[in-house]
């Protein structure tokens, strides 16, 4: 599927902790690493095409600081979710017909992927599991620390990635990982 990469320490971390998240045992994470770490190819692309294919009748809304952002994303999972390679892992998973948009499609379980920009209309939306992929990145601090303590009280039914690469807002999480020279390092938790 992605035969250039290049495998690190950090990213067995993050499947582990996806694994956690979609079998409901983590509901909140935060990935805080710095620019270029593939956080947002494995979290707001193939993350939302793996939990649909396990749970094709559930809700997945991703949310980036630009609606042409998620937009992108919107498009690669779609197009991954309706390619050969992924009905022959997930074959029970498809796109309904009509689904062609790239910021809104649904599975034919009645599943639906949402991407948004920031500040575009959530009202009336649900979701199972809610990505934000620097979601605050371009709001000043006070803004950005009052949307992110929003979100870690939001519904505990939602599970809520949040991706960034500012260090300062881990202070609002249970655990905290930091990577330096490619090696974890628990710092809080």
């Amino acid at each position: 599927m992605w035969p250039e990469f290049i495998h690190g320490d950090h990213h067995a971390k993050m499947a582990r902790a996806f694994e956690r998240v979609v079998s409901g045992k983590l509901k909140r994470l935060i990935i805080n690493m710095p620019p270029r770490h593939t956080k947002s190819e494995f979290a707001s692309y193939m993350l939302p095409a793996w939990f649909l294919g396990l749970n094709p009748h559930k809700q997945v809304m991703q949310i980036s600081h630009t609606a042409d952002m998620a937009e992108g994303f919107g498009r690669k999972v779609r197009n991954l979710v309706d390619s050969d390679v992924y009905h022959s892992v997930f074959p029970e998973t498809r796109l309904r017909r009509d689904s062609t948009a790239a910021a809104r499609w649904n599975t034919d379980k009645n599943g639906v992927y949402i991407a948004m920009g920031v500040g575009g209309a959530v009202a009336g939306k649900g979701a199972d599991l809610l990505i934000i992929d620097e979601g605050t990145s371009a709001l000043d601090k006070k803004n950005e620390d009052d949307i992110v303590k929003e979100l870690v009280i939001l519904d505990k039914n939602i599970t809520i990635i949040f991706i960034t690469h500012k260090k300062r807002l881990a202070k609002y999480f249970d655990k905290v990982y930091h990577i330096k020279d490619k090696k974890f390092y628990k710092i809080k938790g």
